[in-house]
């Protein structure tokens, strides 16, 4: 059974914003997707038409914008 891990860099969090970092990235390098908690509603709701869609966006405020720290490499591609 193939299983697609899929992580919210957003929702996860560490002691020292350089591990989290570290941490994102080696389980990128492992094959999760790195995403984010509203890009991650939207593609489980189909798009922001959805009834509950606005209620969930507007829950989520005071998030990290990426999940990934400021002024560190980002890797290549879509967080």
């Amino acid at each position: 059974m193939d299983k697609h891990v899929f992580v919210l860099a957003d929702a996860v969090s560490s002691q020292y914003i350089g591990d989290r970092y570290i941490a994102l990235e080696r389980m990128r390098q492992a094959g999760a997707v790195v995403t984010t908690t509203e890009s991650a509603i939207f593609e489980l709701l189909g798009d922001f038409k959805h009834p509950l869609a606005k209620k969930l966006s507007k829950g989520g405020k005071g998030r990290p914008e990426c999940g990934m720290p400021q002024g560190l490499p980002q890797a290549s591609g879509k967080l």
